[in-house]
């Protein structure tokens, strides 16, 4: 694993001036690597921390696990602030588009982030991802195929922030489109949670598959009553022939010893988290795998 340490950056160059003060999200200069990176404060609530920087590097080294293409994440503080770094998915010359952008190209009911979702859809992802092609994926797979497995990390991840602004395209200047490595991962593994609710929930159900399977894929059209793990499966169905075994496959092969190594390396997170976040894992890596 790598980048693991928390980096100081309270000296960075500021690349785009912090529209909302010190505490604001900012785009900060990388000196070693000279890249560019978004800043993102952890969020305090009620007088307590979140841990959308802890969940967003467990999230990165788990995708690197079953293979899916994510923005590099280092966990930071900036003027004493805790917050982590995501860099630029965008190489020079590549425009980042959300799927909120091509979905309403096709779909005038699509309005982002309302509450009904209309719009953001399976049915229009594939519509607009199907004929692309995928990147760094098997051959004859397309974009969409490379977006189940997106979907399978969300349902494994208990990651329920996948809206239409939360993935996206980057076009090249020849206007050539890919789908970008997916991003902002912060709302997952229960970061929001007290260590005395974690215990709660592990005293009554150690497998924690009540609190797995209240999991719903509310940030799409009509699946609100549908659990993360059969919308990737709805959506792997949807997929050219070999895309479930891939990503499926890809799954079967990390053993729980590797979710255990993840988690116990990340910073900043207590016992009762680590606890919870690998029997979470573990259960929804069982729920995918048996179809549930």
């Amino acid at each position: 694993m790598t980048d693991l340490a928390i980096v100081d950056v309270s000296d960075w160059e500021v690349r785009i001036p912090e529209p909302g003060g010190s505490d604001a999200n900012v785009w900060l200069f990388d000196p070693e690597t000279e890249a560019d990176a978004l800043f993102k404060p952890v969020v305090a609530k009620a007088g307590r921390r979140q841990g959308e920087d802890w969940a967003e590097k467990v999230v990165e080294q788990v995708a690197a696990l079953i293979g899916v293409p994510s923005a590099r994440i280092r966990m930071a503080t900036r003027n004493g602030h805790p917050g982590l770094l995501s860099y630029d998915l965008a190489p020079a010359g590549h425009e980042l588009q959300t799927g909120a952008v091509l979905i309403g190209e096709i779909d005038g009911r699509l309005v982002p982030r309302a509450k009904e979702r209309l719009g953001h859809n399976l049915a229009n992802i594939h519509t607009v991802l199907a004929p692309r092609q995928a990147v760094g994926m098997p051959d004859r797979f397309t974009a969409f195929d490379q977006f189940c497995g997106y979907l399978v990390m969300d349902a494994l991840v208990a990651n329920r922030d996948r809206h239409e602004e939360n993935w996206g395209v980057l076009r090249d200047p020849d206007g050539r489109v890919t789908l970008a490595p997916s991003y902002d991962h912060g709302n997952s593994l229960g970061f929001n949670l007290l260590d005395n609710r974690r215990l709660l929930e592990l005293g009554r159900d150690p497998e924690l598959e009540r609190w797995a399977s209240r999991g719903f894929a509310d940030r799409f059209e009509a699946s609100r009553d549908m659990t993360l793990v059969e919308f990737a499966h709805r959506a792997l169905a949807m997929a050219r022939p070999g895309t479930g075994a891939h990503w499926l496959g890809r799954l079967a092969h990390v053993v729980p010893t590797a979710w255990e190594t993840v988690v116990n390396s990340t910073p900043e997170m207590s016992e009762a988290c680590r606890t919870f976040c690998v029997r979470l894992v573990t259960t929804n890596q069982r729920r995918l795998l048996d179809g549930v």
